[in-house]
């Protein structure tokens, strides 16, 4: 189970959500019930739009840890809009500039590598290391218009709060 979790912060929390009140409450119980149930290999996902959001990866981090998970950090994509985007390089940087005290790299199917990083504070930290180019293992992603500026990462299938499935974040329809 992968889940998006960007800020702690309610009001932050409800405004990147489309304004809906209680949101990141049933999120944490969501996490919560689900650790409860036995799921042990859930991730956080956390996407880092700039250098600005370092106090919300911070607690994002602290939640993490005091739950015993990783959290998945990934650089938003490009075509989603954002003002200022921080590069995976620098994004790579940021995170060991944290302290890191174990690192082991592994990489999947597509050779995609990834870093798993331990904290000094004792977090856990997955990092992808390269670009993705135009890696991408569906057929869909051969169409779509963000393709050439993707930097996701990770292509599972989504499920929405409101029980909609989409195939990535850069293009949910």
């Amino acid at each position: 189970i992968n889940i998006s979790l960007y800020t702690l912060d309610s009001e932050k929390f409800e405004i990147s959500q489309g304004v809906r009140r209680g949101l990141l409450d049933r999120s944490i119980l969501g996490v919560d019930a689900a650790l409860a149930a036995g799921y042990r290999d859930m991730k956080l996902n956390y996407v880092m739009e700039s250098k600005d959001f370092l106090s919300d990866l911070l607690s994002v981090l602290a939640f993490a840890n005091a739950r015993n998970l990783t959290v998945v950090v990934l650089p938003l994509i490009a075509s989603l809009g954002a003002k200022q985007i921080i590069s995976l390089r620098d994004l790579n940087e940021l995170i060991r500039s944290l302290g890191v005290i174990r690192e082991e790299i592994s990489a999947d199917e597509a050779g995609i590598q990834r870093s798993l990083l331990t904290l000094e504070s004792g977090s856990r930290v997955l990092l992808r290391l390269n670009e993705l180019g135009n890696i991408g293992p569906f057929a869909a992603c051969e169409k779509c218009a963000y393709s050439s500026e993707c930097q996701e990462g990770i292509f599972p299938m989504r499920l929405s709060d409101s029980g909609v499935l989409s195939p990535c974040l850069a293009n949910p329809t």
